[in-house]
């Protein structure tokens, strides 16, 4: 069985030459056919960054320049384009540990390689990178990841379908709609795809030697504009399944509350210094105001579409 392994990029050519450097350095070089990248529109030095990797890659790589349509449709390219049994899809900020392909190999063997298999990985920090007690929340607790709140790693829940490390059959996976490309943000295109493919039969075992460093800054000021793109889309995920309007959380109304408002400020205010100079978490705060945002993002949906 031999791996492809699947890399879109946008403008993160420095981070990027780290992990493909990192490929070179796999336990199980042997097994991986082909990396291929997809640059969705990078306008930095992305093209020379694998140009240069190429000369001196044993391993074949595939290259696709794509105008900016987003990771759903720069996957879907690769995936389509990928020739090995199994994908391994990850990130261009997600530096592999050695073993990283070795773990996903033989998690794929205990099982026989059947065709509904996939191996979840584990992304966490790099280890030389100070982590904010912010950071350490949103890897384990489901803001970004959550690893902690798994319950069964041999038959885990679709909306642990992590693209930044997860590994699949290829066949299995063509045998129906790929990425949905309606998604406009990097946020639920992925979890969705997990859910229809859980549907499937899709079974997802959890193998936390399956590392990937994941090389992002992150902070608290930042996060919350991606916890309303995630509001925006969760709306999105709604409408093509309805079913999981809880799960989605699709409920705007609590944020028009004044006193609601007043205590997201407050609580906003203290993680922004909290996050700069304190080394404690407050996983209270965070979600209080991370949900806020999520809600807000389900409200500017509501009005860029429902009301029109």
């Amino acid at each position: 069985m031999k791996f492809s392994i699947i890399i879109p990029t946008y403008n993160r050519c420095n981070v990027l030459k780290l992990t493909l450097n990192a490929y070179l350095k796999q336990t199980f070089l042997d097994h991986i056919k082909e990396i291929i990248i997809v640059d969705d529109g990078s306008t930095d030095e992305t093209r020379s960054v694998v140009n240069d990797f190429c000369e001196k890659s044993p391993i074949q790589i595939l290259y696709f320049y794509q105008e900016n349509k987003g990771p759903a449709q720069a996957r879907n390219k690769a995936i389509y384009a990928a020739s090995g049994d199994i994908l391994l899809i990850t990130g261009d900020d997600v530096v592999p540990d050695p073993r990283l392909v070795e773990e996903h190999y033989l998690t794929h063997k205990k099982h026989d390689f059947n065709s509904n298999i996939s191996c979840l990985g584990k992304t966490i920090w790099p280890i030389d990178k100070k982590v904010t007690p912010f950071m350490a929340y949103i890897q384990e607790m489901g803001l970004q990841f959550g690893y902690s709140i798994i319950t069964d790693e041999n038959d885990v829940q679709f909306n642990f379908f992590y693209t930044s490390n997860i590994s699949l059959q290829r066949n299995f996976l063509l045998e129906d709609k790929l990425f949905d490309t309606e998604f406009p943000y990097a946020v639920w295109e992925d979890i969705e795809l997990g859910y229809r493919l859980k549907k499937r039969g899709l079974q997802i075992i959890y193998n936390k030697n399956a590392i990937g460093y994941h090389h992002h800054n992150i902070y608290f000021a930042s996060f919350r504009k991606r916890q309303e793109l995630c509001g925006y889309s969760a709306h999105i995920f709604y409408n093509k399944h309805p079913e999981l309007r809880d799960f989605l959380a699709i409920n705007s109304s609590k944020n028009e509350n004044p006193l609601v408002k007043l205590n997201v400020k407050i609580a906003e205010m203290f993680c922004l210094f909290a996050d700069k100079f304190l080394p404690m978490s407050f996983p209270g705060f965070y979600d209080l105001v991370m949900g806020y945002y999520y809600n807000k993002g389900v409200v500017n949906y509501k009005r860029n579409f429902l009301e029109k």
